[in-house]
């Protein structure tokens, strides 16, 4: 468990925390294009958060670990869409509300737990799928954790 408190963490981001060159130029072009962009992460919301502020960046839709900082550490819960508890299927639980609702879904990740979310296979990790919803005309783009937003 995390020992950390929540100003001491977020006074790490920048030595850290690395924002690959052109994700400011896509949210602007999902933007620009009417494409609805979504950050579907492992990680804990208050930092991803706390990046795209840095950045300038508002609006953006955000699904990753709720964080409690309390004496004992930082206690970390995954919800699920419907405001449950989950222990593992994070991500997927997203895309599959998603896809359920007929949107397109372009997934990006790096990381292992990205392999199972782009393909429903677990066997393309740090690489780009596509997934489409049945009948929908909606867009929704997925980004990864890690230490990449």
């Amino acid at each position: 468990m995390v020992k950390e408190s929540e100003a001491t963490l977020l006074n790490k981001l920048e030595e850290n925390v690395r924002v690959r060159p052109g994700f400011r130029e896509l949210i602007d072009h999902c933007a620009y294009r009417g494409i609805r962009f979504v950050i579907i992460s492992n990680g804990l919301e208050f930092y991803i958060e706390a990046v795209l502020r840095s950045l300038g960046i508002e609006g953006i839709e955000v699904h990753a670990a709720k964080s409690t900082f309390t004496p004992d550490g930082v206690q970390v819960q995954y919800i699920a869409p419907d405001g449950t508890p989950l222990q593992d299927g994070f991500k997927e639980a997203y895309i599959n509300l998603y896809l359920s609702q007929g949107h397109r879904i372009l997934y990006a990740g790096n990381g292992t737990s990205d392999a199972t979310g782009g393909s429903g296979t677990g066997s393309d990790a740090g690489n780009v799928s596509w997934r489409t919803g049945a009948g929908g005309d909606g867009s929704v783009g997925a980004g990864a954790g890690g230490n990449y937003i």
